[in-house]
């Protein structure tokens, strides 16, 4: 197959497209972060925050696919028993359930930010509930990754060729499995030990960044939200209050020594003045 046809072939799956997208959105992203113009890091922000959208639209009622995979194992537990079930099996339920809850919540949060139907939810709240199961979602495929990648090494005796294909594949899953779950982790607050011992006031300011729950935006990805708190930006902010003031200081300072130069001198004119009087 030429690199065309593969190109193609990607374009022709919704999932081939939820990538390129999501790659794209990163890529705007970054650019956003490293423009030094304003007008340059907004428009790379919102057009970010657009193809996230775009995805959330993608993924808008994909979780009733998950219904019949559900409904398999189900079935097979009701006809074998619970302990009929592999544990690779009740894995996959659980996994199949966050990403369910994942999808169901995207979409609702989507609904909310536009106001439409769910018009007095929180979208920020319904984001980070899909969060916590997106994460839970991609952390048991990542365990499932490592049960098939378990089962190709045992084949390795039996079937060399198969064994080496299939591992091939878990271990490809697993790094993309693996990612995911970091970017549903992923946050952007300074760790309260990167901070100066000394800095006791940004150490509490990191708490109540944390605690007061910065929430990304909708998507699967981290939108940029202006009015969330950034310990990063208070820490900036922080440094440059302090250079400030002591700048003013030595500004002061200058100023006292000069009016005491200027006071001496007038002291020592008086001095010489009055020994000419004399």
């Amino acid at each position: 197959m030429s690199d065309y046809a593969r190109v193609v072939d990607l374009l022709s799956k919704t999932d081939g497209r939820d990538k390129i997208y999501k790659f794209s959105a990163g890529v705007f992203k970054v650019l956003g972060e490293l423009a030094e113009q304003q007008e340059a890091k907004g428009s790379y922000k919102k057009m970010g925050a657009s193809i996230t959208s775009a995805r959330s639209l993608m993924r808008m009622g994909k979780f009733i696919g998950d219904g019949p995979k559900l409904l398999k194992i189900i079935s097979t537990a009701q006809k074998g028993g619970l302990q009929s079930l592999p544990l690779a099996k009740i894995i996959e339920f659980f996994r199949v359930i966050g990403n369910s809850l994942y999808i169901m919540g995207d979409n609702a949060a989507f609904f909310a930010k536009h106001k439409v139907l769910l018009t007095s939810a929180d979208p920020k709240l319904i984001t980070k509930g899909a969060k916590i199961a997106q994460f839970w979602g991609f952390f048991l495929a990542a365990v499932l990754d490592l049960l098939a990648l378990q089962v190709a090494l045992k084949k390795r005796a039996a079937d060399p060729t198969a064994s080496c294909a299939e591992g091939k594949a878990a271990l490809m899953a697993l790094a993309k499995d693996l990612s995911d779950t970091l970017v549903a982790i992923g946050h952007r607050r300074l760790p309260a030990r990167d901070l100066a011992p000394h800095d006791a006031h940004l150490r509490r300011a990191h708490l109540r960044v944390r605690w007061c729950g910065h929430v990304p935006q909708l998507g699967e990805d981290e939108e940029e939200v202006d009015a969330a708190p950034s310990i990063a930006t208070y820490v900036k902010d922080k440094r440059e209050q302090e250079n400030d003031e002591k700048e003013r200081e030595k500004r002061n300072n200058n100023k006292r020594e000069s009016l005491y130069s200027m006071r001496q001198q007038k002291t020592v004119k008086k001095k010489q003045s009055r020994r000419i009087n004399n």
